[in-house]
């Protein structure tokens, strides 16, 4: 499974932060870390408490939680959108950026999740179904193989399921 990621700065309260953007319109909500946020300084606009359910387990639990708003821009082109995401300690692990683009229905995209060479490859923020259209435009661009190229504001995001 190869995952729609992105490169973006997160902006906040006169303050920037280079981010690593996950899309999951499965997830109810949008998310950030907490390392976000203190590098943003910004006070919730609200608070509000979850019950959390994750993948395979049969209670929630209950997690007291600020909602703030941030925007997210495109490290290139300065477009991009203001969101309100929930703070989560941690959103996932670190996913791997690298992918084989030598397809002729990619040449020429301005890859979202373009940096080879960076070092950092944890999640800071999780797009949501809440945002997931606020940042994505609907163009795709598909081949007989490899991966599907889906266009948002942050550049072209890559999917694909392998079977």
């Amino acid at each position: 499974m190869l995952f729609q990621t992105a490169r973006a700065v997160a902006t906040g309260n006169g303050k920037s932060a280079p981010v690593r953007v996950l899309f999951d319109p499965g997830s109810q909500r949008s998310y950030v870390s907490n390392v976000v946020l203190q590098r943003l300084d910004i006070k919730p606009v609200k608070k509000e408490v979850l019950h959390l359910n994750t993948f395979g387990e049969n209670h929630f639990k209950r997690q007291n939680c600020g909602v703030y708003k941030l925007s997210l821009e495109n490290t290139r082109t300065g477009d991009g959108a203001e969101i309100q995401a929930v703070n989560f300690p941690v959103i996932g692990s670190p996913l791997r950026s690298v992918v084989t683009t030598n397809y002729a229905h990619l040449d020429g995209l301005d890859l979202a999740d373009f940096d080879e060479q960076e070092s950092n490859n944890s999640i800071d923020v999780l797009v949501g179904a809440d945002h997931y259209w606020d940042l994505v435009t609907g163009d795709i661009g598909q081949g007989e193989d490899g991966p599907t190229a889906i266009n948002s504001k942050l550049g072209w995001l890559l999917s694909v399921l392998i079977i």
